[in-house]
């Protein structure tokens, strides 16, 4: 069963919802702030679970967040378990808010990305050091050798 993760709340002890209840998915499918000033009034929302029982949602306001591809995310959004009424202020800082969410989510998928480089990056330059660490010695032991078996006379050849 599709689910729905509630990322950060405060005042709600849910963690998650199944997505066939959630408000969420009928806001990510609307531009602008989709509202339900009183769910108990609006026909598809008067005998949801998260209405008739706890966390007993009586008001629900939330705006859809895409990334630049336009993939949805999720939405942000308000609820409260009594209804109200959203100012045109209200409503824009509701969207207003959107545009931090999304530089918080992009800052995270950088930052797991450059994460993902550096293990490939270090990965790369152990193999590398690995690879020239055995050409070297054996050019130092071959250099060794030879110093031994000529001592003074490939000084001399090599400084003429």
């Amino acid at each position: 069963m599709p689910r729905k993760w509630f990322k950060a709340c405060v005042g709600l002890e849910a963690l998650e919802t199944a997505r066939s209840v959630s408000f969420c998915a009928h806001a990510i499918l609307q531009p602008g702030v989709f509202i339900v000033p009183d769910t108990l009034a609006a026909p598809r929302f008067a005998d949801n679970p998260l209405v008739i029982r706890p966390p007993n949602i009586r008001f629900y306001a939330g705006t859809p967040l895409f990334t630049a591809e336009g993939h949805g995310l999720g939405t942000l959004c308000v609820i409260d378990t009594k209804p109200r009424e959203l100012s045109e202020m209200q409503k824009d800082a509701l969207q207003l808010m959107r545009n931090p969410a999304l530089r918080l989510f992009d800052v995270r998928l950088k930052t797991r990305e450059l994460a993902e480089l550096n293990q490939a990056l270090d990965a790369y330059s152990y193999a590398v050091s690995h690879d020239l660490r055995a050409p070297v010695r054996t050019v130092a032991g071959f250099s060794h050798l030879l110093r031994v078996e000529h001592g003074e006379k490939s000084t001399k050849t090599v400084s003429s």
